[in-house]
């Protein structure tokens, strides 16, 4: 997904060149040659986020930044699904100390620090260099590789970043220190960071400015944009994060509250809220429980919410299943309708509905597109539109 604005996003497959002029989200479920983004009239200027999203066989991912090499000083989440011989993060051609900006997830086994597992485990080893101790932030790159590939290639002031099969590699933005502890062994993470703990681990320490987040149970926790704080409270143990999140907490939680402009967000059980874009305010109802966040959001609700209200531009957007909104390019306008109830939203939308809806209307520069009678499926989760 280009978050930001780029000139040209090419797409080579088979040796065939498709050119997309607008920011966009690329998916190539085919052999792909080479994924090529030009900002600004150079290639692969990456100073906006960016996310390069290959789901099947490719055989390799450049990303290079001002005409040269990426300039990436940037922590780095790393999540090795597919069996891979070695992972190495080069960053300013220093061969890493692991522990530093990193977090690794294998299917479930984590030693944070270091990841040596068998080839049947998933990677035997992984290196991550960055530049002594922390990085600065200059770009956001997020590259994800779920099917089987050749070669993941980032290339860092002028290193390669080489990936064997399947890896997940997502560059963000800052934060102070991210301390998993797992099995008494603590990782310093000096950057922006993602954390993701699919097993049960002591503690996730996340301090961001000063203030510290720790976490009791398996928990995911992405720091993307600006909000006040987020206070997870698993097993009465409080989490805290000063800029904007997503919380996912994948094991018994007591309370989920996202401060945003001094509003709480409250939530019980799994959800996740992640903030993107721009909108006037977002509410989640849950059992009675109120949840407003004041920025642009993707609201997924894995249980039945009593309602989902958007507010764009003072116009609210009410949905009464689980709904999956993503906030995306540009379209004039996004309605569903949910049992006679009208959802709009003013910006482009990407509207998967989980739930019985009556119609889904997008208008793109003044033109109408209603589909409608597919959607409407008491299973709950036959509708998908995009």
């Amino acid at each position: 997904m280009v978050e930001g604005v780029v000139d040209t996003v090419a797409v080579v497959v088979d040796s065939t060149k498709v050119v997309v002029g607008v920011s966009v989200t690329v998916v190539v479920e085919g052999v792909e040659d080479t994924v090529a983004l030009v900002v600004d009239g150079t290639e692969v200027v990456v100073r906006v986020s960016v996310t390069v999203v290959l789901e099947d066989d490719v055989d390799t991912v450049e990303v290079v930044v001002d005409g040269t090499d990426i300039v990436v000083g940037v922590s780095v989440r790393v999540v090795a699904e597919g069996v891979a011989d070695t992972v190495e993060v080069v960053v300013d051609s220093t061969d890493v100390v692991v522990g530093v900006s990193v977090t690794v997830v294998v299917e479930g086994l984590e030693d944070i620090v270091e990841v040596i597992v068998d080839s049947t485990g998933v990677v035997d080893t992984v290196e991550v260099v960055v530049d002594g101790t922390d990085v600065v932030v200059e770009v956001f790159v997020t590259v994800v590789v779920e099917g089987d590939v050749d070669t993941v290639e980032v290339v860092v002031d002028g290193t390669e970043v080489v990936v064997g099969v399947s890896v997940t590699v997502v560059v963000e933005s800052v934060v102070d220190s991210v301390e998993p502890v797992v099995e008494g062994t603590e990782v310093v993470v000096g950057v922006s960071v993602r954390v993701v703990v699919e097993s049960v681990v002591d503690t996730v320490d996340v301090v961001v400015d000063g203030t510290d987040v720790v976490v009791g149970v398996s928990v995911r926790v992405v720091v993307e944009g600006v909000v006040d704080t987020v206070v997870v409270v698993v097993d009465s143990t409080k989490v805290v994060v000063g800029v904007s999140v997503t919380v996912v907490v994948e094991g018994v939680e007591d309370t989920v509250e996202v401060v945003v402009d001094g509003t709480d967000v409250v939530v019980e059980v799994s959800v996740t809220v992640v903030v993107e874009g721009d909108v006037d305010t977002v509410e989640v109802v849950v059992d009675g429980t109120e949840v407003v966040v004041g920025v642009s959001v993707t609201e997924v609700v894995e249980i039945v919410v009593d309602t989902v209200e958007l507010v764009v531009d003072g116009t609210e957007v009410v949905v009464g299943v689980s709904v999956t909104f993503v906030l995306e390019g540009v379209v004039d306008t996004v309605e569903v309708v949910v049992d006679e109830t009208e959802v709009v939203v003013g910006v482009s939308v990407r509207v998967v509905v989980e739930g019985v809806v009556d119609n889904v209307e997008v208008v793109v520069d003044s033109t109408k597109v209603v589909v409608g009678v597919f959607c409407h499926s008491s299973g709950g989760r036959c509708c998908r539109y995009r």
